[in-house]
C-alpha cells in the first residue's frame, strides 16, 4: 500500500469513529474480499478502480465502475467524498422497515415493455400501452433489461403498473438505483 493509499485509510478510520460525524453508517473496512464487501476499491498503476461485488451485478456482467478516479485526487477530498456517496448508496438500497404494515401485500408494482398504441391523441401522437404478451419484467425484487443499443438507440419503452388492493389512496414517486454509477434516479 502506498503513501497516498494510507493516509485515505486512515482518513476513512477517523471519520468512522469521529463522533460529530454526519456519515456514521457510512464506512465498514474490510481484509480481504472474503469479508463480502459492497465494493472494492484498488490502486493500480496510479489509478483507483472500484469494482462491484453484489453478486446480481457479477453474474449480469457488471464488475468494474465504469470510471476510474486519476491518483491525484486520492489525498484529497474528492475520493473521500466518492466514497461516502457510495456508503449512501449501498444504505438507501439495503434499507428497509422490516415491518409487515398495512400495505404488505397490498400493492403490486410491475414494469412492463410498451408499444405504441394503434389510436392517436389530440396533439397528433400515439399512445404507449403495455405490450401484447408481455411480462412483468421484475423478478426477485430485480427488473432486468437487456442492452439493445443496436435497436435504434433502444427505441424500447418501458412502463409501470401500480396495482392498490388497499383501503388507502395514495400518491406515487418512483425511483431506480443504478448499479453501474452507484447513482438514484427518477428518470
Amino acid at each position: 500500500m502506498n503513501g497516498a493509499s494510507l493516509d485515505l485509510f486512515k482518513r476513512l478510520n477517523e471519520e468512522m469513529h469521529s463522533q460529530d460525524s454526519k456519515h456514521k453508517r457510512s464506512f465498514r473496512l474490510v481484509n480481504t474480499e472474503l469479508d463480502q464487501p459492497e465494493l472494492v476499491l484498488r490502486v493500480r498503476q496510479n489509478m483507483v478502480q472500484f469494482e462491484v461485488m453484489d453478486q446480481t451485478c457479477r453474474d449480469n456482467g457488471l464488475t468494474r465502475m465504469p470510471f476510474k478516479v486519476n491518483d491525484v485526487s486520492i489525498n484529497g477530498p474528492y475520493l473521500l467524498s466518492i466514497l461516502r456517496s457510495a456508503a449512501d448508496f449501498y444504505w438507501q438500497l439495503r434499507h428497509s422497515s422490516n415491518k409487515k404494515g398495512s400495505l404488505a401485500g397490498k400493492v403490486l408494482l410491475e414494469c412492463l415493455e410498451l408499444e405504441r398504441s394503434g389510436s392517436l391523441l389530440d396533439d397528433l401522437t400515439h399512445p404507449h400501452i403495455p405490450k401484447t404478451g408481455g411480462k412483468n419484467l421484475i423478478e426477485s425484487n430485480t427488473i432486468t433489461i437487456e442492452d439493445a443499443r443496436g435497436d435504434e438507440l433502444d427505441s424500447r419503452r418501458y412502463g409501470y403498473r401500480i396495482t392498490n388492493k388497499s383501503d388507502y389512496a395514495f400518491c406515487v414517486a418512483l425511483f431506480y438505483f443504478d448499479m453501474s454509477d452507484l447513482s438514484i434516479g427518477n428518470g
